[in-house]
């Protein structure tokens, strides 16, 4: 076992709904009839370890060595139920029930290390020779052709976290002092001509400016926060799809 280079025979079970469909091949690419095949950008290849999301069973042998992506296609069997040998699955209390794993289009096993998931044992003939339902992955069908430019860049200077900080919106300032609102403030001499009741005003509504100002600052903060939060689940989550081939690199 492991990759195939000829088409293998399998056999396969009639009691479950039984789901095929044709496929783009990846360019440069060979399957084989009966070979574990695998999702990439939406075009099927040969499993290898875990890079794939599962697509299925090849129905038949399909030569695009030389062609481009999609140029050829291949009947797929999504879903059904397949005779196959699995590592690990030695007796019937070891297997029944067990997710069943390829490294490569002709090899299977137990073990999830490198691997990707296929299906599950249903039934156990002996030493290693199991009967598995296998359904492929809905998710890699998907197509998002996503680039480089889609990554965000975070220039944003917040620090990400799993919270949002609540907002706040600043109270209302009343202004009845009369003035003219600037962006520079005059200095202000205490003196003769100014009473008491004026300088504790001034004072009042500096500091009133001021806890405004404040309360601005750390809903920007907050906000900027956010957006650094935010770019930063987007561009995990396109590290996921991209690790799985569910969109391009």
């Amino acid at each position: 076992m492991g990759a195939l280079s000829e088409m293998v025979g399998r056999e396969w079970g009639g009691s479950y709904l039984v789901s095929l469909n044709d496929e783009p091949v990846a360019a440069s690419t060979k399957v084989y009839s009966g070979g574990a095949l695998g999702f990439s950008d939406g075009l099927v290849l040969p499993i290898s370890g875990a890079s794939y999301p599962f697509a299925g069973f090849a129905e038949a042998d399909v030569d695009n060595s030389a062609g481009g992506a999609a140029a050829k296609y291949v009947g797929v069997r999504r879903q059904g139920v397949v005779k196959l040998i699995v590592a690990g699955a030695t007796t019937r209390a070891l297997s029944i029930d067990k997710t069943v794993y390829a490294t490569a289009d002709d090899t299977f096993t137990l073990t999830a290390t490198s691997a990707t998931p296929i299906g599950k044992v249903v039934a156990w003939e002996s030493s290693t020779v199991v009967w598995v339902f296998f359904r492929a992955s809905t998710l890699g069908q998907l197509f998002l052709p996503a680039a480089a430019s889609d990554t965000i860049t975070d220039s944003t200077g917040g620090t990400p976290g799993t919270t949002l900080a609540a907002q706040t919106l600043p109270d209302v300032i009343t202004d009845s002092t009369g003035g003219v609102a600037a962006t520079t403030l005059p200095a202000i001499t205490a003196g003769a001509e100014y009473a008491q009741a004026d300088m504790a005003a001034a004072k009042v509504g500096l500091a009133s400016m001021a806890a405004q100002h404040a309360k601005v600052l750390a809903q920007l903060t907050a906000a900027r926060n956010a957006l650094a939060s935010l770019a930063k689940e987007h561009n995990d989550l396109l590290a996921v799809l991209r690790t799985a081939g569910i969109i391009a690199t």
